[in-house]
């Protein structure tokens, strides 16, 4: 079981890389396979989930019950999903659409939130910490959407 805790704070390479820390990189299970599944996050961040912890998320969705909603939520999850695998330098790569949502700029905050690390521009997690949210209607909506979703898969029969 993957946990992580604390913060870190790396650079954003010109090739789309970033580099987990050794510190975090100690806690990830065999299991991950060295692979990070990343995507959306809420308040503004990413959520980079060990690919054993991701694995868990998914077989909890096919417990929820098949309707418009929760067929939307499952899309909301997997939508900007990508697999990325670690190198020897602990690099790993992220999306340029990742990149773009994420509002990522050369420096880069790593937090370690128990199962998953979020991945923060560190002026976006400064006022997300201020509640000096200036993100549009439609982020805040798509937060609240991707937040269900989590709260469904961590909790399946609450989906119905």
């Amino acid at each position: 079981m993957s946990r992580f805790r604390g913060k870190s704070e790396c650079k954003l390479d010109e090739k789309g890389r970033i580099i987990i820390p050794a510190k975090f990189r100690r806690n990830i299970s065999p299991e991950a396979e060295e692979t990070f599944v990343i995507t959306r996050g809420t308040r503004g961040c990413l959520y980079a989930y060990p690919l054993d912890e991701w694995v868990k998320i998914e077989e909890s969705f096919e417990e929820i019950p098949e309707n418009l909603e929760n067929s939307e939520l499952k899309s909301c999850l997997n939508e900007f999903m990508i697999e990325s695998k670690y190198d020897r330098q602990g690099r790993t790569s992220l999306s340029k659409e990742l990149i773009e949502m994420g509002k990522l700029n050369k420096d880069v905050l790593l937090i370690g939130v128990g199962r998953m690390i979020e991945i923060w521009d560190p002026q976006v997690r400064e006022d997300a910490r201020n509640k000096n949210d200036t993100r549009d209607d439609a982020e805040k909506e798509m937060d609240q959407t991707f937040f269900q979703a989590i709260n469904i898969a961590k909790n399946p029969t609450q989906g119905g």
